[in-house]
């Protein structure tokens, strides 16, 4: 569980589902701007799971060439520390994890996300040749 909508719904199914009470986790932020963990709690005690929670400190600088090794490319997602950190933390405790990663782009939860899934369907109704004069009117100017 990061404390997120789609992590949360999978904590929610997966207590609702288990017979016992089923391990989750979560990164607390040192930046509490971007710290989800006390929302992580909340779901963690609703569903009465078994709940860890490891933080990241805003220097945690030591993961840079790991990062490197594992990822193999360039990566630059600002998630990326955490989202290592949380397999760890996991990997201490379980050896199968779900997560709810994924959900917010596949369903929209963000807007970011949503307006390019309202626009797919039209996208599809229109020829190929119109395309980019009527979505780039659509958008409005650029800032």
């Amino acid at each position: 569980v990061a404390g997120g909508v789609d992590a949360s719904g999978v904590a929610a199914q997966t207590g609702k589902a288990a017979a016992d009470p089923v391990n989750t986790g979560s990164i607390a932020l040192a930046d509490p701007a971007y710290d989800e963990s006390r929302y992580a709690q909340q779901v963690a005690d609703r569903y009465r799971t078994r709940h860890f929670v490891d933080r990241v400190e805003s220097d945690d600088y030591e993961l840079i060439d790991t990062r490197a090794r594992v990822y193999d490319e360039p990566y630059a997602d600002s998630s990326a520390i955490p989202t290592y950190r949380v397999c760890q933390l996991a990997r201490k405790h379980v050896t199968v994890a779900l997560s709810g990663a994924g959900g917010a782009e596949k369903f929209g939860g963000y807007r970011r996300y949503r307006l390019p899934l309202m626009e797919d369907p039209i996208r599809r109704l229109l020829p190929t040749s119109p395309r980019p004069p009527v979505f780039r009117l659509a958008a409005g100017p650029c800032p």
